[in-house]
């Protein structure tokens, strides 16, 4: 018969055992949940938007450092989209799905349009539409911004909307640039440069984002509306002028109609449909 202090020593054994299972237990919930939180821009150190793709980086050029003072609407400038390399770098890409990537690694032509005003009595400012940079399910997003010729950052100020076809737009809240500076434009010469919509007399700059972000090149010239860029090339990407000027001829959703006519600021919205009690704002008509 197994004396007493056996009995005690094989039950606090047990004990031990059990405590050091629960530790375990617990640290393995407490890594799960560390890794369920990193799904989120911010653990990625993504609560600002990267600098290594060009969706992103380049709203941290102000036109109106390259000379560009004024807008009208209409303005547009049409790039052929190229990726040099194959090879995905980004953190962002993380997020995508294989068939998006695809599309967004494709070589295709990538437009920036100038499509409203909305003139308010602290500062005029511009809706600018993106195309062919960014897709979802490998549908073409369109982005719709509030921009200046000074600042094309993505803010509280300067809010961003998506559309994708056939999906409730959204207003874009994934990362910001309210506190990210400009970039830093370091000029390298005078050059001429031809592309498909002509020859240019261009400025070539380097442009720095600073710690931890390569740099990228940009060529300029101010009659390029609305940014004055006629090349960018990055470690990855290239944009190149195919075409630019004045068209209206452009097509604005219709639920993004309220928003450009500043009726409606689409504060909540998804881009899938979960219900009409809890996807989002009514806003068309505009309320």
């Amino acid at each position: 018969r197994a004396s007493w202090r056996t009995v005690l020593q094989q039950t606090l054994q047990g004990w031990v055992q059990s405590l050091i299972i629960a530790g375990c237990l617990a640290i393995a919930v407490l890594v799960g949940l560390h890794y369920m939180e990193k799904s989120s821009y911010e653990e990625f150190g993504l609560g600002e938007c990267p600098t290594d793709d060009l969706a992103y980086s380049l709203n941290l050029i102000a036109p109106a450092a390259l000379g560009v003072e004024q807008w009208e609407v209409g303005d547009y400038a049409e790039y052929r989209y190229r990726r040099k390399l194959v090879t995905l770098t980004s953190v962002a890409e993380q997020y995508f799905s294989p068939g998006d990537m695809k599309a967004r690694m494709s070589a295709r032509n990538v437009k920036y349009h100038i499509v409203g005003e909305l003139d308010k009595p602290d500062k005029k400012r511009h809706w600018i539409k993106v195309t062919g940079l960014e897709f979802i399910r490998k549908i073409p997003r369109e982005s719709y911004q509030l921009v200046t010729p000074a600042d094309m950052r993505i803010t509280s100020e300067n809010p961003r909307y998506d559309y994708v076809k056939d999906y409730v737009p959204s207003q874009f809240n994934l990362c910001h640039q309210n506190s990210m500076p400009l970039g830093v434009l370091t000029k390298l010469g005078e050059v001429e440069l031809k592309t498909a919509a002509g020859r240019f007399d261009c400025t070539h700059y380097r442009v720095a984002f600073g710690p931890g972000s390569d740099p990228i090149e940009i060529w300029t010239n101010p009659k390029v509306l609305p940014s004055g860029i006629v090349k960018v090339s990055t470690p990855n990407e290239v944009l190149e002028l195919v075409s630019y000027g004045r068209d209206m001829e452009y097509e604005i959703p219709k639920f993004i109609e309220p928003v450009i006519a500043g009726i409606s600021t689409l504060g909540e919205g998804c881009t899938s449909c979960h219900g009409y009690d809890n996807c989002h704002e009514s806003i068309y008509p505009p309320r």
